[in-house]
C-alpha cells in the first residue's frame, strides 16, 4: 500500500509540473475566465452573488487561492492545474476497481500528458475541476452500489452536488446514477435490494441540498439553460461567431423558455438541433480529445467489453457518456463540454493496450532466441504515450494568438490613466487594462458611434482577426490611414504572426 501511495504521490506531482510549466505559454485570459474572476471579486470584495449564468464554485476556489498570489487570474490557473494533476489518482483507482492495477497505472499516466486534459489546466476554465468531480463521483459511487452503505450514497450525491455546482451538465448524472443503481442492484446482483430504495433517498437529499438553493438562486432550470438554447439558435450557421452575436443581442433572460418548455413548443427545432451538434460532435469534438493512436487504443478497449451484467462496473463507466446526449440539445460544438469522458476513456485506451500487448507479447514467445521479447510488452504503451506528446505541447511552439489583447490592455493600464470605457467585442483588452467593457453593438458605423457616445466609451478596439467575420461593416477601420473625424488613432500593435489591434480614442463633440 505504500508503495502504491508513492506511486502515485510521484505521478500527481509529475502531473502538477507539467500543468505549472504550460501555464506560462497561456498568456491570455479566457473569455469566460474573465466571467469566473468578475465573480470572485464580487464573492470576496463585495461579498455578494449576482450572475446567474456561471456557477459558483469554480470562482469560490479561485477567489480562496488569490489570497496566495494576490492576482485572480493565476490564482484560476493554478486551482485548474491542481486538480487536474489530482485527477491522476481517482483515475487509477477507478482503473484498477475495473479492470486492475496495470490499466489504472497506464490510465494515470496518460492522464498527466493528455493534450486536453493539460490544456485546460492551464486556463481559468472550470473544466478541469468539473473533471475531477465527476471522475471521484464515478469512482465514489461504484463502491455505494457495490456495498451498499448508506453513507457513500450520502457522498456521491455530495459529489453531483459539487459537480453541478462547477459545471451545470452535471445534472445528468443524477437520473443516471439512480437508474443505473436500480438495474445493477436488481439485474446486475449487485448490493443489497432492500437498502436500495433507503439509500437513493440518502443520495438525492445529499445531493439536493447542493443544488436545490442554485437551481432557486437561478430561477430554476430556465435561469440556466436559457441563454444556451439562444446560442444554440446558431449551430450550424456558416458565420458562427457573427450568429451568436445577433442572438445574443435579442436575448432577454425575462422571457427565456426553460429547457423543457422548449421540448415540448417546438421539438421538431430541437431535434435537428440535436441532430446538427451530433454532426459537430463527431467532426470536431472526437478527434479533437483523442489523437489517432490513442483513439485506437480506446477502439480496442471498448471491442473486447463483456457486455453483460456480471462485468456491471465496467458497463457502468462504458455508459457515463449517456448524460451528455442531453447536452446536444444545447451548444456542443467545443471539446470542452464532453472533457469529464476522458478519464473513462483513457481507462478503457488502457485496457485495450493491455489487450494488444499481451497478444503481442505471446505471439513473440513463441519465437526463440528474440532479443526484444522481454520489452515487446510496453511497446504499444510508449508508442500511444509518444504519440500524445506533439499535442500536450503545442503550446511551446504554437504562441497564444490572444497574447496581443493583452500586451495591449497592459500598455494602456500603463500609459492611460482611470477610469476608461472600452468598446470592443471580446473583454480580453478591458481585463487586463482594468477598464469597464461596453459590448461592441452590431450595425453601421454611425449606429456604432452614436451608441458608443450614449454609453461615454472612451476608446474603441479594432482588430484583423475578429472584426472581418463578425463585424465586416468597421473593416475599413483596419485602414489606419482613413480614420473618421470621430475617431483619433492612439497606438497599433503587431505580432509577428500579422495580427493587429488598433487602439482607437472616441472623441467628443466640442
Amino acid at each position: 500500500m505504500k508503495k502504491t501511495f508513492f506511486t502515485l504521490g510521484c505521478l500527481t506531482l509529475l502531473a502538477l509540473i507539467v500543468r505549472l510549466f504550460l501555464i506560462q505559454y497561456y498568456q491570455c485570459i479566457d473569455t469566460d475566465g474573465v466571467s469566473y474572476v468578475s465573480i470572485a471579486k464580487e464573492l470576496f470584495e463585495k461579498h455578494r452573488l449576482l450572475d446567474r449564468f456561471y456557477p459558483p464554485l469554480y470562482p469560490f476556489l479561485l477567489g480562496l487561492t488569490s489570497y496566495m498570489f494576490n492576482n485572480y487570474e493565476l490564482a484560476g490557473r493554478f486551482v485548474s492545474a491542481v486538480l487536474g494533476a489530482l485527477l491522476v489518482i481517482p483515475t487509477y483507482f477507478l482503473g484498477k476497481e475495473i479492470y486492475g492495477k496495470k490499466t489504472g497505472v497506464i490510465a494515470s499516466i496518460f492522464v498527466i500528458i493528455h493534450p486536453s486534459l493539460t490544456d485546460y489546466s492551464a486556463r481559468v476554465l472550470t473544466e478541469s475541476t468539473s473533471t475531477f468531480f465527476l471522475t471521484l463521483f464515478l469512482l465514489v459511487s461504484i463502491h455505494a452500489i457495490k456495498s451498499s452503505k448508506w453513507w457513500l450514497y450520502v457522498i456521491s450525491g455530495f459529489l453531483i452536488g459539487i459537480a453541478y455546482l462547477t459545471r451545470p451538465e452535471a445534472l445528468g448524472f443524477l437520473p443516471y446514477f439512480i437508474g443505473a443503481s436500480i438495474t445493477i442492484v436488481l439485474f446486475g446482483k449487485a448490493g443489497d435490494p432492500k437498502n436500495l430504495i433507503k439509500n437513493l433517498v440518502f443520495f438525492l437529499l445529499a445531493s439536493m441540498t447542493l443544488m436545490l438553493p442554485y437551481m432557486i438562486f437561478v430561477g430554476g432550470l430556465s435561469g440556466k439553460t436559457g441563454l444556451h438554447l439562444v446560442v444554440a439558435e446558431s449551430v450550424g450557421e456558416e458565420n458562427f461567431p457573427r450568429a451568436v452575436d445577433i442572438q445574443i443581442t435579442k436575448y432577454n433572460p425575462a422571457e427565456s423558455p426553460s429547457f423543457f418548455n422548449e421540448l415540448l413548443r417546438n421539438p421538431y427545432k430541437m431535434a435537428k438541433r440535436w441532430v446538427i451538434n451530433l454532426h459537430l460532435t463527431h467532426k470536431f469534438v472526437i478527434p479533437g480529445l483523442f489523437p489517432p493512436l490513442l483513439l485506437i487504443a480506446i477502439g480496442f478497449g471498448i471491442f473486447r467489453m463483456k457486455f453483460r451484467f456480471t462485468q456491471w462496473k465496467e458497463l457502468y463507466i462504458a455508459f457515463s457518456w449517456i448524460p451528455y446526449l442531453f447536452v446536444l440539445f444545447l451548444i456542443i460544438v467545443g471539446a470542452r463540454f464532453l472533457l469529464p469522458l476522458i478519464p473513462v476513456s483513457l481507462i478503457l485506451g488502457a485496457r485495450g493496450i493491455e489487450i494488444v500487448e499481451d497478444r503481442l507479447y505471446k505471439r513473440v514467445m513463441k519465437i526463440k532466441n528474440l532479443p526484444i521479447k522481454q520489452t515487446v510488452h510496453h511497446l504499444i504503451f510508449a508508442a500511444v504515450l509518444l504519440s500524445l506528446l506533439p499535442y500536450t505541447f503545442r503550446p511551446l511552439y504554437r504562441p497564444d494568438d490572444n497574447a496581443i489583447y493583452r500586451d495591449a490592455g497592459i500598455w494602456i493600464k500603463e500609459n492611460i490613466p482611470p477610469p476608461i470605457k472600452i468598446i470592443d467585442r471580446k473583454s480580453w483588452v478591458a481585463f487586463y487594462s482594468n477598464a469597464e467593457l461596453i459590448p461592441l453593438p452590431i450595425g453601421e458605423y454611425d449606429e456604432v458611434i452614436q451608441y458608443a457616445y450614449k454609453k461615454d466609451a472612451d476608446y474603441l478596439i479594432i482588430d484583423n482577426r475578429v472584426i472581418p467575420e463578425v463585424r465586416p461593416e468597421l473593416t475599413f477601420l483596419l485602414s489606419k490611414y482613413f480614420v473618421p473625424h470621430e475617431l483619433k488613432l492612439v497606438r497599433e500593435f503587431k505580432n509577428k504572426n500579422g495580427q493587429i489591434v488598433l487602439l482607437y480614442q472616441i472623441l467628443r463633440d466640442k
